[in-house]
């Protein structure tokens, strides 16, 4: 995409887009980058991370044999190969170039609420993802030592499993929702605050 800071500097805001002056442009340049840019950069990093995971969960998918436990592991990289066409596909769609025949406002709403729903069905695909994650973690040792009989023989282990379910699944839910809040949310309400001035300016 192209970075707003540039056209900013330009300040050719007007004859290019609709209601895109200088005021307004300025209103996104609260740092020495544009907000769009930063959520485009922190879904790239996120990415990365989502990269170096599927590389480690592949190699012990790869050096781990076990039935149970290639079963699960391979649904986790999957979700993970998953997550990352779905970065690409929001930042194809979503933090593109400035459409020449929209106006700031529009672009700008189109925005925020398809970020906000991206977002809000990450975080609940995620809790599918959780208990597998940890079903697979818990499989590593046992599969290792050729143990994967105590789960017949010991409901202790199912029961213990089923805990960490509980306990962690929502643990993990809202830490999700309060990194993506951290790296991505204060930029989408930093857009959000500026659609709120451009609706006060036509209002008055």
């Amino acid at each position: 995409m192209k970075d707003l800071k540039e056209l900013w500097d330009k300040g050719s805001g007007d004859s290019m887009l609709p209601e895109f002056n200088q005021n307004d442009l300025l209103l996104l340049r609260e740092r020495t980058d544009s907000p769009i840019y930063k959520l485009k950069r922190n879904i790239q990093v996120n990415s990365v991370f989502a990269l170096v995971f599927t590389i480690f969960f592949s190699y012990l998918l790869i050096v781990i044999d076990g039935f149970w436990f290639r079963v699960f592991m391979g649904v986790l990289v999957l979700a993970y190969i998953a997550g990352i066409w779905f970065n690409n596909h929001i930042i194809k769609t979503y933090l593109k170039e400035i459409p020449m025949d929209e106006s700031l406002k529009s672009y700008l709403e189109h925005l925020t609420k398809g970020m906000r729903r991206a977002f809000r069905a990450v975080e609940k695909t995620a809790l599918f993802i959780y208990p597998i994650a940890m079903t697979a973690g818990f499989l590593i040792p046992m599969t290792r030592e050729n143990q994967l009989d105590r789960f017949s023989n010991e409901p202790f282990i199912w029961l213990l499993l089923i805990v960490l379910f509980i306990v962690f699944t929502p643990l993990c839910f809202w830490l999700t929702r309060f990194l993506n809040k951290l790296a991505f949310g204060k930029y989408i309400d930093q857009i959000q605050s500026v659609i709120d001035q451009i609706d006060e300016k036509q209002a008055s």
